[in-house]
């Protein structure tokens, strides 16, 4: 056997068995990266779950966000809806229940913003008469507005009275001629009946939560040969311009509505 051919196999094998040797080192240092590798998949994975919670709780915040604003946009919604009626009647000559071409008597006006609303809608106040308990001296004392409303109705063609008892306005000189607390009520339903023409009708708005619906409106309606044709929500919202003040006391103050509806009546043909 050549001597130099077993010199050659023995160096190669010695660099094989050197290259085994670095083998363990070269694992070792895979080995450490592999580990730090893991650690920061580790903190990868921390953030990432922290990243997930910090997103779950804005998610959430964003829900109770949205429950809260689903309310004010709905009214919104509604508003907008009520608004695009209202714009159409207007147009049309016509504002909730009442129109250009119905003869309106008005009774117990405050600052007479109420019969200035429905004027600026019909764009005419021809037909309509408003009246009030109070006297024009004491409307311009009670009332801050009185007196611009009560000359742009006077501009619209308006018939005002002043010191009109609603109780016994049928003996009004002027009003003689026109059809159209509980003992008020009842003394008005009783004078406004025999001025009601057969097709016309009564409107009073009327707070419907305890105590005033206690006072019973329909029942003492009925007392004295009305009854109801109709009851709709009132909302200030449906009267532009219309601001509601106070009957005694501060006159020039308004106060809360709160739920009211407007109730509409006619003659029961029963005691015609």
């Amino acid at each position: 056997m050549d001597l130099s051919f077993l010199e050659r196999l023995a160096k190669q094998f010695d660099r094989v068995v050197k290259q085994f040797e670095r083998l363990p080192k070269q694992f070792g240092r895979l080995f450490k990266q592999f580990e730090r590798l893991a650690k920061q998949f580790g903190r990868l994975v921390k953030q990432f779950e922290s990243l997930a919670t910090q997103f779950d709780r804005v998610f959430k915040q964003f829900e109770r966000l949205a429950k809260q604003f689903e309310r004010p946009v709905k009214r919104f919604e509604r508003l907008v809806k009520r608004f695009e009626r209202l714009f159409k009647q207007l147009e049309g000559g016509r504002i909730n229940h009442y129109s250009r071409s119905q003869k309106i008597l008005l009774v117990g006006e405050g600052d007479f913003s109420f019969a200035l609303c429905l004027a600026r809608a019909f764009g005419s106040a021809d037909n309509m008469v408003a009246t009030s308990l109070d006297s024009k001296g004491s409307l311009m004392t009670n009332y801050s507005k009185a007196m611009t409303n009560l000359l742009e109705l006077e501009g619209r063609e308006c018939k005002i009275f002043h010191k009109v008892d609603a109780r016994v306005m049928r003996y009004h000189p002027y009003l003689l001629f026109m059809r159209f607390h509980k003992n008020l009520v009842r003394r008005f339903f009783i004078s406004a009946r025999e001025m009601l023409t057969t097709d016309g009708e009564i409107h009073v708005t009327h707070k419907t939560t305890y105590p005033f619906s206690e006072w019973k409106l329909v029942k003492i309606a009925e007392d004295v040969g009305l009854y109801l044709v109709g009851e709709e929500r009132f909302s200030l919202f449906d009267y532009p311009g219309y601001e509601n003040k106070r009957g005694a006391g501060i006159c020039d103050q308004t106060f809360p509505v709160g739920m009211s509806s407007t109730f509409r009546f006619a003659k029961n043909y029963l005691y015609c």
